[in-house]
């Protein structure tokens, strides 16, 4: 090669050169900043809701998911069957992938362990296996009732052919590697407590479904407990005559908690002077709605309870023999919905929840790699608050009163939180 080659050889080895440090340089100055906004996969949403009125749905639910979210993560179910949870899935597949895409949401429903249908449960659970990988789940029973000597026992009459509501009920825990985060363990558990069980087994229920989650996984990192527990935070609620002259909601459960609550509650105290690490859950709506006020909870019920309809009229819909229950579809001055006078539940003048309350709840637990829960029993409220993004409950879910147009007598729960605590 000549002098003049090598010197236009030189001419482009240089020109080459300077494009690429272009391109580095610009890539330096369009990379985001370290602070910016997390990436959806920093966090894992979920909704959960109890579908015993699946005839109405999937397709009402579905809409609120959507419009809540881009896309759920998890959808924990309850109150149906196994056919009905593959109906669900596939809807929800539809709607968010398309009818004919590759199928992306998976499920699983609690039946026995030998996969087989069995009316002793009715829970499930859908993933997104895009992002979620299943590795191993379990089953297991609820505690019922107290035998002879005052233990609590599965009631388990295997010879029926379908179980009544005096069976105990099945739950479901799954086990996950999320993939789009160096295969971090994730539990989620899908939980409906049957509603016959008495208060006395409410501590020992909550407490096996932390023992079945910690056989199952007992390194995990981030556990979920979403569902239908049919316990509010105080049970034995339905005498009046406790209440304060204003029955206001800070005078109901969530202001005086039984200790089935307090002992799963990260935040405040135990019952138990030895807790174990069961003391760890947060109850993602809780501390998101008190961070806000001291009512702010009132507004966040999942049940009705009174065996009336919004307007008053007695029998319209039945929910665990409300005769005995203090009424307060009235506002706080008396006036009836519909009324132009009337306050909305919520507001100022509407803070009684007599016949209301929180069964249906998400609870999130954060673990440092080892087994060790990183939310302790001295977070208080707002610090708890800072650890969840969002949790509501589905607030656009049609009033109880009106079946024709509900998915549910309940309203669904849905939280979004981060995948680690910083």
């Amino acid at each position: 090669m000549d002098a003049s080659g090598r010197a236009a050889t030189v001419r482009w080895w240089i020109v080459g050169v300077v494009a690429v440090a272009s391109l580095c340089v610009q890539t330096v100055w369009t990379a985001p900043p370290l602070d910016a906004a997390p990436t959806p996969t920093d966090r894992v949403k979920i909704w959960t809701a109890n579908l015993n009125q699946y005839e109405n749905s999937p397709e009402k639910l579905i809409d609120n998911i959507q419009a809540q979210y881009n896309r759920p993560d998890f959808v924990a179910l309850s109150g149906l069957d196994a056919n009905q949870l593959n109906e669900f899935k596939h809807e929800l597949q539809n709607r968010f992938d398309g009818a004919d895409s590759r199928p992306v949401y998976l499920a699983l429903h609690g039946t026995t362990p030998n996969n087989t249908s069995d009316a002793r449960s009715n829970v499930g659970l859908i993933w997104d296996s895009a992002r979620f990988t299943r590795t191993a789940e379990v089953r297991w029973l609820d505690l019922l009732r107290e035998d002879s000597a005052g233990n609590c026992e599965i009631i388990d009459d295997a010879a029926e052919t379908a179980a009544d509501d005096e069976d105990s009920k099945y739950q479901l825990g799954v086990k996950f590697k999320d993939t789009k985060n160096n295969d971090r363990s994730t539990v989620v558990a899908s939980i409906h407590i049957n509603r016959h069980g008495p208060v006395e087994c409410d501590e020992e229920n909550v407490a096996r479904i932390h023992n079945r989650l910690e056989e199952l996984s007992p390194t995990r990192r981030l556990t979920l407990v979403a569902g239908d527990f049919n316990m509010s935070p105080r049970r034995d609620d339905k005498d009046c005559a406790d209440q304060d002259a204003d029955n206001k909601c800070d005078a109901l459960p969530e202001a005086t908690q039984d200790c089935w609550y307090r002992n799963f509650s990260a935040v405040g105290a135990t019952c138990d002077p030895d807790p174990s690490q069961e003391h760890s859950y947060v109850d993602t709506v809780a501390v998101e709605a008190k961070a806000t006020s001291a009512t702010a909870i009132c507004a966040q019920w999942t049940r009705a309870r009174d065996s009336r309809d919004v307007s008053g009229n007695p029998g319209v819909y039945d929910t665990h023999s409300g005769s005995d229950y203090c009424h307060d579809y009235l506002d706080d001055d008396g006036h009836a919905p519909g009324s132009a006078n009337y306050d909305a539940p919520g507001t100022e003048g509407n803070k009684r929840r007599r016949d209301k309350n929180r069964i249906d709840y998400i609870w999130v637990r954060w673990e440092d790699g080892s087994g060790n829960a990183v939310t302790a029993p001295v977070d208080t409220i707002a610090e708890a608050a800072a650890k969840v993004v969002q949790a509501s409950v589905d607030t656009s879910a049609p009033n109880p009163g009106n079946p024709a147009v509900r998915y549910s007598d309940h309203r669904g729960v849905h939280a979004a939180v981060p995948i680690a605590i910083p």
